[in-house]
């Protein structure tokens, strides 16, 4: 059996040209690292702005150097020779770097879900448009400004169908969509699963007909988990998150969070608009819900089969025509909500308006609410609450994870959604609410 040795090495490559006035041009430095066999050639191929090649080779102690002008790099590929069984590339313009990931710009190497292609800029965003089914991972607060109408990545025919973490970083400065626009967000449709995105509050998402912060319309078997939404979302079955989102056979929203003003139609939802036959678990709403029509609910505007546990709203919700609740404007169908509070004030012109949700057969229990001065609600649901009621001194939830109220240690389990479950304080400015397991 051949034996070989796998190492890394840096090549750092300056470009500059080749004439005195070629010289005045900035140099910018791209740099290489790799593992591979020793003695392999690795040969990189770098393209300007105008589309022009240079091409160069990389040996085994990380030789190589490349002219060119204008010293501007548009995207760099790297070729493999060879058994070389790893790379990252961090280019002068895109600044990639990561000692974990497996990627090339042009997306010809393999991504998986632990080594997925980085993203660092509006271009890689766009990349994306071309590579739905790959994995991504964002390195790097990213600022839209200055871009009149970002596209929706993914559309109702062709899905984003990979994964894309944001690590946590903002997307800025976002404008999306017209009023005859349908599936907008920052991804249009999806299927993949969307974690730890941040569309931060220079965002600005409108639309006909679903439209969310993230993402217009999911779908499929994965889960929307970590994300936030401070920009305002304005539409037909609206949502901070997401529009509408169903079920295909398992798929889940965990751990998100909207401070956004969402403005609707019809079907507003601090988190989803509009949901069936989905698991809404440990997400909060603090921004304001409206919408002129029917169904405005602080995380939920209308939800039809659809379980909703551990969550709470501390933003007004307003229905110009009916159902408006503090976590959900109407829950309908078999579905359930349990372990979840409204400390929002909750107005409606019409008929349906409670403290927690309308609901027809949907079960709700062990949840609890603020009596919030001049909201129009009497009441937590038009049906009865088994379990919970108004806060005070001796209707305050206990650790019960069966029933979403567990207080999680290390792991957040089915039920262990909260950090906290706070206390009455003998009421008022000293009442401390309970707060999920991610919140400071």
């Amino acid at each position: 059996m051949k034996k070989y040795i796998v190492f890394a090495l840096a090549a750092m490559f300056v470009l500059a040209g080749c004439s005195k006035s070629e010289t005045q041009n900035p140099k910018i430095p791209v740099t290489v690292t790799w593992s591979g066999v020793k003695g392999v050639v690795t040969s990189v191929t770098l393209v300007d702005a105008a589309g022009a090649s240079y091409k160069t080779a990389i040996d085994a102690n990380g030789d190589g150097r490349v002219k060119k002008n204008p010293a501007v790099v548009a995207s760099a590929t790297i070729t493999i020779a060879g058994n070389v069984k790893s790379f990252t590339i961090a280019e002068g313009q895109f600044s990639y770097d990561s000692a974990t990931s497996t990627f090339d710009v042009n997306g010809n190497s393999v991504a998986t879900a632990a080594k997925p292609y980085l993203v660092a800029t509006a271009a890689d965003l766009i990349y994306i448009r071309t590579n739905l089914s790959k994995h991504y991972l964002q390195v790097r607060d990213i600022d839209l400004a200055g871009r009149s109408d970002w596209m929706p990545i993914g559309s109702f025919m062709d899905r984003f169908l990979g994964s894309y973490d944001g690590g946590g970083y903002m997307i800025d400065n976002m404008t999306v969509g017209s009023p005859s626009t349908e599936f907008a967000g920052l991804f249009g449709v999806a299927e993949g699963s969307l974690k730890n995105i941040t569309i931060g509050p220079g965002c600005s998402v409108a639309g006909y007909g679903y439209i969310g912060g993230v993402c217009g319309l999911y779908s499929g078997t994965s889960a929307i988990s970590g994300c936030l939404n401070y920009g305002t979302v304005t539409g037909s079955s609206s949502g901070g998150v997401v529009g509408m989102c169903t079920n295909d056979g398992g798929n889940h929203i965990f751990g998100c969070y909207n401070a956004g003003t969402i403005t609707s139609t019809v079907c507003a939802g601090g988190i989803c608009g509009i949901c069936a036959n989905v698991r809404i678990e440990g997400c909060a709403n603090v921004g304001n819900i409206s919408t002129s029509g029917s169904s405005a609910g602080g995380i939920v505007g209308s939800s039809v089969s659809s379980f909703i546990y551990g969550c709470y709203n501390n933003g007004d919700v307003h229905a110009d025509i009916s159902e408006a609740g503090g976590i959900c404007g109407y829950l309908n169908g078999i579905g359930s909500m349990s372990g979840c509070y409204n400390t929002g004030k909750v107005t409606c012109n019409g008929f349906s308006v409670c403290y927690i949700a309308s609901n027809t057969a949907s079960t709700i229990d062990y949840c609890y609410w603020k009596e919030v001065p001049g909201s129009d609600a009497a009441a937590g649901s038009n049906h009865e609450i088994a379990n919970g009621g108004v806060f005070a001194d001796c209707c305050w939830p206990a650790a019960d994870a069966a029933h979403g109220w567990g207080v999680f240690s290390s792991v957040v389990t089915g039920g262990y959604y909260w950090k906290s479950l706070g206390g009455w304080n003998t009421g008022g400015a000293t009442t401390v609410y309970p707060k999920l397991w991610w919140e400071n």
